[in-house]
């Protein structure tokens, strides 16, 4: 994922973000924590910078009691993709 507000670290510039995404859906609401870790392609790979303080986390205890309109389309489009994920594999 693209960064809007690249990060320069150690005279890089890290313009993506590696991607953590817990949902925990039960009978008495969602529950999501996002952490976007600051990245860029590298020679070898990914590289992130691992410093807590350049990573970016939400938590939602409860997604659709949250009024952030952000964080439900989000968590929305999130379900219909593993839906997809789902059918596609027969699950």
């Amino acid at each position: 994922m693209t960064s809007n507000n690249p990060i320069i670290f150690e005279e890089k510039v890290y313009d993506l973000f590696a991607l953590s995404f817990v949902i925990n859906e039960t009978v008495n609401g969602v529950a999501t924590v996002v952490t976007l870790t600051p990245a860029r392609q590298g020679d070898n790979g990914l590289e992130v910078i691992n410093e807590q303080e350049y990573k970016k986390t939400f938590v939602f205890s409860d997604v659709y009691q949250s009024q952030d309109v952000a964080v439900q389309t989000a968590s929305y489009k999130i379900k219909l993709a593993l839906q997809e994920f789902i059918n596609a594999k027969g699950l």
